[in-house]
């Protein structure tokens, strides 16, 4: 039986979010229409520069998890405390970090590596999603 999570976040990314705003994903999620993933086997030169492109995006968001858990290495380990506290520090070092960023103190992108896409793949796609991503590559990778 199929599992249904049901979120606010989710309904609000389904419903709310127009339809020019992208939520990028790597393969181990679904193809929807409002999250694009990456092809799993691109035909063609405008796909293999969407999967490019797509990589690129995602990897500037991936170093700079990276640069927070580097920072801050207690959220780079499994949690042994309640969810509550969990949830308490996360938001606690984002703060800490972002405020570090405005201030200048931030880590030489140079010095972190790039991210390594490490998913799983999930084949499961809807057609909107599919339309959506080839709407995507023939208007901005052909």
């Amino acid at each position: 039986m199929a599992r249904k999570y049901h979120s606010y976040l989710k309904a609000h990314l389904e419903t709310e979010v127009p339809s020019s705003y992208h939520l990028l994903r790597d393969s181990g999620y679904p193809l929807r229409s409002y999250p694009m993933t990456p092809f799993l086997n691109p035909v063609g030169a405008g796909q293999v520069r969407y999967n490019a492109a797509h990589a690129r995006a995602r990897n500037v968001i991936e170093r700079q998890y990276g640069a927070w858990k580097k920072r801050f290495s207690c959220i780079d380990t499994p949690f042994r405390c309640s969810l509550e506290t969990a949830q308490t520090v996360i938001v606690a070092t984002a703060v800490l970090h972002n405020l570090a960023l405005s201030l200048g103190d931030y880590e030489d992108e140079d010095s972190l590596p790039l991210q390594q896409d490490e998913t799983m793949v999930n084949h499961s796609q809807e057609h909107g999603g599919i339309a959506k991503r080839n709407s995507i590559v023939a208007n901005f990778f052909n």
